[in-house]
């Protein structure tokens, strides 16, 4: 029986530290590369590959590669430099990394930035959290987790996150910083529902009153447009009937052209107004009145030849 599980245990204590291995490389291919841009902080970064290589197996000759291959640019420059001095400690290797990267920084500095933090427009309640919390660890190194330093970390959330969501969580209890953040979350989740909503119904109404004009707006452009028609039959009458003093209005182009003009512009004004229900019907009035205005001047032009 002794001979025939050993094997099997074995075997398992083989795949568990395969799959084990298997993690700690997938762990490291998503770690972005640090490459010592302003943008990035080497203490953060190395937290992560710190707890990344803490699961595997590697040797600490292994554990220098590793962290030599993730090394871009400047950074790659100074690990090298690093290599190049005699370093082959991890330990030691990491010291110099840190001082290079922050070995000017002071708690002043620190303290400063965190007093000056705010949420930035769009970033999100959590990132603010994060980006606040670590400006707080630096600038208080030793007191940062004690209970009555966590207070101070409180106030300026809620100092930076904005009037509206302040009002929410001002004058609240919360036992850690993390809880008063999850409240914080909920409540801005909440507020740009409702702010999504308000400018939904802005729109919505917007529209129904451009679609809706005014009534009296509407009845006073038809009358106009119901006057030059008049005008125009007028003229229409008396050119068939013969009339001298309409044949020579008929034939004033200028005037002509002025009933044309100004029956366009209350017709345009009309289908602007009026909306999209009733856009077809006004271009077809519009047509027929156009229409009709042609067949006025043409029949002036012919009757003005006759008499000739």
């Amino acid at each position: 029986m002794n001979t025939d599980t050993t094997p099997k245990f074995a075997a398992a204590s083989d795949l568990s530290a395969f799959q084990k291995d298997q993690y700690v490389r997938s762990s490291l291919q998503s770690l972005p590369s640090f490459s010592g841009g302003a943008l990035q902080r080497f203490d953060t970064w190395l937290e992560t590959f710190e707890a990344i290589m803490y699961d595997s197996d590697m040797t600490e000759k292994d554990t220098i590669l590793e962290l030599y291959k993730k090394m871009t640019d400047k950074a790659h420059r100074t690990m090298k430099y690093i290599l190049h001095s005699g370093n082959d400690k991890f330990e030691a290797i990491k010291e110099k990394l840190l001082d290079h990267f922050h070995g000017d920084e002071t708690t002043e500095k620190s303290l400063k930035k965190f007093k000056k933090a705010n949420r930035k427009p769009g970033e999100k309640i959590y990132d603010f959290a994060i980006r606040l919390k670590e400006l707080f660890r630096y600038a208080y190194p030793k007191n940062y987790e004690e209970d009555s330093f966590q207070i101070i970390l409180k106030e300026k959330f809620i100092d930076g996150i904005g009037e509206k969501l302040q009002m929410k969580v001002k004058y609240k209890e919360f036992r850690t910083f993390d809880e008063l953040v999850a409240a914080t979350r909920k409540y801005s989740v909440r507020m740009e529902a409702i702010e999504s909503n308000k400018e939904r119904h802005e729109f919505v109404n917007a529209i129904n009153h451009t679609s809706h004009p005014n009534n009296s707006e509407i009845q006073e452009i038809k009358q106009i447009v119901r006057e030059q028609h008049e005008t125009v039959n007028a003229i229409a009458s008396a050119l068939k009937q013969g009339n001298k003093q309409a044949e020579e209005t008929a034939t004033d182009q200028s005037e002509i052209a002025n009933c044309i003009q100004e029956l366009s512009k209350a017709v345009s004004f009309l289908l602007t107004k009026d909306g999209k229900q009733q856009h077809v019907q006004k271009q077809t009035k519009l047509a027929a009145s156009t229409t009709q205005i042609t067949a006025v001047a043409t029949e002036s032009k012919c009757f003005s030849a006759a008499r000739v």
